[in-house]
């Protein structure tokens, strides 16, 4: 019980209530998570990858027409937008892909998410955001 004295060695000092806020079942309880995440199905996740092979391949019109067909209807979903930044970047617009990593935060990779925002940073010529982000 990390929020009450759990034995007597623990000094009343270190000993402390979790605030009324912080309480689940007391008024003004604050949910850590406000919207539900928006998980892919796994023929979504097939697609992901196919599109990060297209990438690896050279082929940025396939990838660019792929991601618009998978985004279509789902344009919020995280790893969707991580996923669209990463082509933006590769077709060589950091600032866009900067602007679509805003909202890719709750992704299902945070090291992925991380490098990528490193690499848009760095081609932003923002070098102290881009090493931030590398040490994350």
């Amino acid at each position: 019980m990390p929020w009450t004295r759990a034995a007597k060695h623990v000094p009343d000092a270190l000993a402390r209530e979790a605030p009324r806020w912080r309480r689940p079942g007391t008024r003004g309880y604050a949910s850590p998570v406000t919207t539900p995440y928006a998980s892919l199905s796994e023929s979504d996740w097939a697609e992901l990858e196919r599109i990060h092979d297209l990438m690896e391949d050279g082929d940025r019109e396939g990838a660019r027409a792929a991601v618009d067909a998978l985004r279509a209807g789902r344009a919020d979903q995280a790893d969707l937008r991580l996923l669209d930044a990463q082509v933006r970047l590769d077709e060589g617009d950091a600032e866009a892909a900067l602007a679509l990593l805003s909202g890719a935060e709750r992704c299902a990779d945070p090291a992925e998410f991380f490098a990528t925002r490193a690499s848009c940073h760095h081609e932003s010529v923002h070098f102290e955001a881009a090493r931030d982000d590398a040490r994350q």
